[in-house]
């Protein structure tokens, strides 16, 4: 019942993968088509592990429909005129034809009134088909969850006025294929009216008394079978339908749905996902023809998707050109595809899985496990290759190809290339692939002359949009290949160019990195992948889905401002101060927004990435909250006695006021303790739990991200195989010591009760970022901040400075911290 198979597939892609954002087709590089196999009727057998059957877009196929193939053949017409007949006219068009009347349809205009003439009975019946059409499904009872429930059923028939018209039909007919149809009409329609006894007594009296075996047999055959499973009778069902999927080439997937469905329940909710291997095996013990065998071989194959070779090599024994053998070969194929070109270097620890390769040059083998299960493959293939009996070798010398292109055996794969001469368009298409990918995987070095060869050879490949590129396709594992060789090649500035912007250092800025990207864009004697690179180093967004570069992007004021900013962050004041004086007071960060995916329209004292940040980045926290305004977090004190302070500043402005504060500092009076109090509260405030965090961090705004959490694990960025991914890879180090030493010396130095208790407040801070750190809780602590009482994530009974804090009761600050902060509050009412 096409219906039912029909959620039943829904049903099977549902329950195989229920995370709707999980696709394991996007996680791999598919570099061999597997509609190499060229059998388009066998292509739904093809590995797809995300849906229940392989759909192919190679618009090299065009599978044509085997009943419209029989109509063109009994009329006498090209393809798309019988297709546009019985699929597309209208049942008022075709019976106007029939009484002699002209209608206004050009496409039809093949009917001429002679065709009428000789086919006048044909007409008849595709006109009465079209009249049944719409009623050919089952009514259902109650609420469908699977599909929408048609409009209309058998049951909106006079169904025994029809059965009459058909069966009179039958009986006055005498052309076997049209009577054929008719018997059909027969067997379906009481199919769907679930009179399944006199559907298989319809199939036995109007079908297989005519001993005649075109397709519409078989889809009368595939209802019979039909009914025969409503009657409970599964094991004549199965074989009805086995024999349905072997003899047709349209329906083969529905086919094997039915299949299912007609086994004996497999698990505890009465649902079947495979065919019984018992049944497999009797259809092998039965099975009267070479075909029979490979097809009961191949669903063997299908069902065991991990490992198809035993029935692989069982199919090649029985038929050595056996197109089930191909389908099974491309399934593995595929399925070590899935194993070796991952779309980014995969394992539990990418720096430990890539020192332990001595071949670091991509594709990398990370889990050996797989190795006995391609070299099978490969085996099976070359032995194919070799074979002179295979008449068709053209696809195993592709495959043995690829599978030595895999091992990076290229000489080899080069070797069984050569012996493809196929004028089959997939062949071809597979073989020029190869070619591309064995021209640039085998060099031992990217050299500016094969450079040359790139950009000419092969200049699609690099284009404008190209981190925009479909990342599973050949196009983006070439990138890979390229920027894994320029990556050995310790050319580091062309493989990250190749992969990332330039602003996806603001992930992880390493300064060797940018350096190495500094010298490149400078390079006077540019080879033809440096001129690429430089051309397009300009950083890129969306506005709505048109892509844009940013057009007044400045290279020079970029880098400096990223240096200024890792150098302010690391406490290097003067480096940071040399670097913000090359950036002018307009630059902005965030003047296209390539991490939000839209322009960006500042308010006008906006922060822009460079400038408007308050004072406030001086002060400290009166509340605990990232989402409120600054002006109901942050509280500020001691600015009337630096009075160099602005009320915002940009990083240049805010770097000079540093310095100033950093020499007042220095010296041992009450003014130096202030001034060491507003340096630590600037350095705590733009780390990792600081409501400026994002100032030094490349970022718009302080709202959770993952340059704010999980980035204190060292990775080395140089221990890889390329820089894919970086922005996944965030880094920044929170330096808690250098705000720590500033707040200190404040304490050392400081006299005034008020003022020492705002600096013990600020270091029992700093004292409960260390315990995140130190337990690898950035990532979790807004969890555990509203958690009391202390618990893995909180540090309270042990918060040394708490204890200084609680013996300056008298100071209008302990109130204050007691009244907004809940730990504190917690520690003076429990310890």
């Amino acid at each position: 019942m096409k219906k039912i198979i029909a959620s039943f597939a829904l049903l099977a892609s549902s329950l195989a993968y229920p995370c709707a954002d999980y696709n394991p087709e996007y996680y791999y590089y598919n570099l061999f088509m597997q509609e190499t196999i060229n059998s388009p009727q066998y292509f739904p057998f093809l590995l797809d592990l995300s849906s229940t059957y392989y759909f192919s877009t190679n618009k090299i196929f065009t599978f044509k429909n085997e009943n419209i193939e029989e109509w063109q053949k009994y009329l006498h017409v090209e393809y798309n005129q019988a297709y546009y007949l019985v699929f597309k006219s209208k049942e008022t068009d075709i019976r106007t034809l029939i009484k002699g009347q002209k209608i206004n349809n050009d496409t039809l205009s093949f009917i001429t009134p002679d065709f009428v003439t000789k086919n006048i009975q044909a007409l008849k019946y595709i006109a009465y088909s079209k009249y049944l059409e719409p009623y050919m499904s089952v009514s259902f009872s109650g609420t469908n969850y699977w599909m929408d429930t048609p409009s209309l059923s058998v049951n909106d028939l006079n169904y025994e006025k029809v059965i009459n018209v058909l069966k009179r039909s039958w009986n006055a007919e005498t052309d076997k294929e049209l009577k054929l149809r008719y018997g059909y009409q027969l067997v379906r329609l009481a199919h769907y009216k679930k009179d399944f006894e006199q559907a298989i007594e319809y199939f036995n009296q109007y079908v297989a008394s005519l001993k005649y075996y075109p397709v519409m047999y078989y889809y009368a055959l595939d209802q019979k079978a039909g009914a025969e499973r409503g009657l409970g009778n599964l094991i004549q069902a199965n074989y009805d339908f086995f024999t349905v999927f072997n003899h047709t080439k349209n329906i083969k997937s529905k086919v094997y749905s039915s299949l299912i469905l007609s086994q004996p329940k497999q698990d505890e909710y009465g649902y079947n996902f495979s065919i019984s291997d018992n049944f497999l095996e009797n259809l092998l013990k039965n099975a009267k023809t070479e075909k029979e065998k490979n097809d009961a071989y191949l669903l063997l194959g299908y069902q065991d998707f991990n490992n198809p070779l035993s029935s692989l090599k069982k199919i090649i024994q029985n038929s050595l050109d056996a197109v089930q053998a191909k389908v099974l070969m491309a399934r593995a194929v595929n399925q070590l595809e899935r194993n070796y070109l991952h779309i980014s270097f995969r394992c539990g620890n990418p720096e430990h899985c890539a020192k332990d390769n001595t071949d670091k040059r991509l594709p990398i083998i990370t889990d050996n496990s797989t190795i006995p299960f391609f070299q099978q493959t490969l085996d099976i293939s070359l032995k194919q290759s070799l074979d002179r009996k295979v008449k068709d070798t053209d696809f195993w010398n592709l495959t043995t190809s690829y599978l030595y292109f895999l091992q990076k055996n290229y000489k080899k794969s080069r070797e069984f290339l050569s012996k493809v001469h196929t004028e089959q368009k997939i062949h071809k298409e597979q073989k020029i692939r190869l070619e591309m990918l064995l021209d640039i995987c085998e060099q031992p070095i990217i050299t500016p002359e094969f450079e040359k060869i790139l950009f000419s050879k092969y200049k699609n490949i690099f284009h404008d949009n190209l981190k925009n590129n479909d990342y599973t396709s050949t196009q983006s594992f070439i990138i890979d290949i390229l920027a894994n060789r320029y990556f050995l090649q310790k050319q580091y500035a062309q493989s990250f160019l190749l992969h990332n912007q330039i602003t996806d250092l603001e992930y992880n800025p390493n300064l060797s990195l940018l350096e190495d990207i500094v010298a490149l864009y400078h390079k006077k004697n540019k080879s033809p992948m440096d001129t690429y690179l430089v051309e397009n180093i300009s950083p890129y967004g969306y506005h709505g889905n048109v892509q844009k570069k940013q057009t007044d992007f400045n290279f020079d004021e970029y880098v400096a401002q990223m240096k200024g900013n890792v150098y302010l962050s690391q406490g290097e004041l003067q480096k940071a101060l040399a670097e913000f004086q090359k950036v002018s007071n307009n630059f902005t960060l965030f003047s296209l927004n390539h991490r939000y995916g839209e322009e960006q329209t500042l308010k006008p004292n906006e922060y822009n990435g460079y400038s408007n940040i308050p004072y406030y980045i001086f002060g400290y926290n009166k509340i605990e909250s990232f989402q409120s305004p600054e002006s109901e977090v942050m509280g500020v004190d001691y600015l009337k006695d630096f009075k160099f302070i602005k009320s915002t500043m940009n990083k240049r402005e805010l770097t000079e006021a540093l310095i100033s504060l950093q020499k007042i500092a220095q010296k041992e009076n009450e003014q130096s303790a202030k001034a060491n109090y507003l340096l630590g509260n600037f350095f705590y405030n733009t780390s990792s739990t600081g409501y400026y965090r994002h100032i030094l961090r490349f970022d718009k705004n302080n709202q959770n991200g993952t340059k704010f959490y999980d980035n204190n694990t060292h990775l080395d960025i140089f221990a890889k195989v390329y820089f894919k991914d970086y922005p996944y890879t965030a880094y920044f180090l929170d330096y808690t010591k250098i705000p720590t030493q500033y707040l200190e010396k404040a304490l050392s130095l400081a006299k005034d009760r008020e003022l020492k208790a705002r600096i013990v407040f600020a270091l029992s801070k700093l004292e409960q970022e260390d315990f995140y750190l130190g337990n690898n809780l950035l990532g979790y602590y807004w969890y555990y901040r509203d958690k009391l009482p202390e618990g893995d994530g909180i540090l309270i009974k042990n918060r040394r400075y708490f204890a200084s804090l609680s013996d300056l009761k008298d100071t209008q600050f302990y109130k204050e911290v007691k009244s907004n902060c809940l730990y504190f509050e917690y520690y003076v009412t429990h310890y």
